[in-house]
């Protein structure tokens, strides 16, 4: 695959932001022993992430003979997110630091069969009370993430279909960035991958170029991890196994098909039993 300059990059400018990001300190030298870049290149990229307030010098370093070279850390509480999990049940909403520091978490029920329009103005109420709970200023905030269950279209910020909120090319970013007056990125993705990239920074994932995260509760799926990014197949729908058949002319599933593991398995078909208790046979 060729690689045009602007994504090479890219791509550098992250390896020099994870090998700051991992190491909790470092010098420009060892950067570069991490990377495989050269040190010109390590000091450039250092150099613009200072100034782009994301790193920050911590000083000369000590207990070395001859000229002390300057570490570098990773700002962490230069700048802060907010995450949401877009739920069937229940909206969660965080504001995080850059190290994954939660700093407020708010809740709030999704509501029994709201409209689309109705859920996006809860997650936008949700919001701003999370933010004002948090006490970050503004313009220190990023951008909002929203995980949501489904096959969506990302770049667009629409839910292609959605069969546990049965919504079929329902616009979802666009709108809620209307609602929060315009300010803020808005960056949408599947709850699953959503879940999974939150391992892989802060997680069991971190320092795995390889890994399968599952996620079980009221749906079942999973994300696949490929050499550190998101492996999508042909389609853009790997990871769905919830909707892999396992039952023929089993329970009707949310996606409109009978029989998926989603509609066995998952929290939603167990409950009742749960309820009901174990049944004995007398014979």
């Amino acid at each position: 695959m060729r690689v045009d300059k602007y994504t090479m990059a890219r791509m550098n400018k992250r390896m020099v932001l994870e090998s700051i990001r991992e190491s909790g300190s470092i010098n420009k030298a060892e950067i570069a022993r991490q990377t495989d870049l050269s040190i010109p290149t390590v000091m450039k990229i250092t150099d613009d992430l200072v100034e782009a307030g994301l790193v920050r010098s911590r000083g000369k370093q000590e207990s070395v003979s001859g000229k002390r070279p300057e570490m570098f850390e990773f700002a962490q509480d230069a700048f802060y997110s907010v995450g949401v999990d877009v739920g069937p049940t229940k909206l969660i909403a965080v504001v995080m630091d850059f190290g994954g520091h939660i700093l407020a978490r708010r809740q709030a029920p999704t509501g029994a069969l709201i409209p689309a329009k109705g859920v996006v103005q809860r997650i936008a109420g949700l919001i701003h009370q999370v933010v004002e709970e948090s006490g970050v200023p503004a313009e220190r905030l990023l951008g909002v993430g929203l995980g949501v269950p489904g096959i969506l279209d990302t770049e667009a910020g629409r839910v292609l279909f959605s069969p546990n909120f049965h919504w079929e090319n329902v616009e979802i970013a666009q709108p809620l960035a209307q609602l929060m007056g315009g300010g803020l990125y808005i960056k949408m993705e599947n709850s699953n991958r959503a879940l999974a990239l939150g391992e892989q920074y802060f997680g069991a994932g971190a320092g795995h170029e390889y890994f399968i995260c599952v996620n079980l509760g009221y749906g079942i799926g999973s994300a696949v991890i490929e050499n550190g990014a998101f492996y999508t197949g042909s389609s853009g729908t790997s990871g769905e196994v919830g909707h892999i058949t396992v039952e023929k002319d089993g329970p009707l599933c949310t996606c409109g098909n009978s029989g998926c593991l989603e509609a066995v398995a998952s929290r939603q078909p167990l409950l009742p039993q749960v309820h009901r208790g174990p049944s004995f046979s007398t014979v």
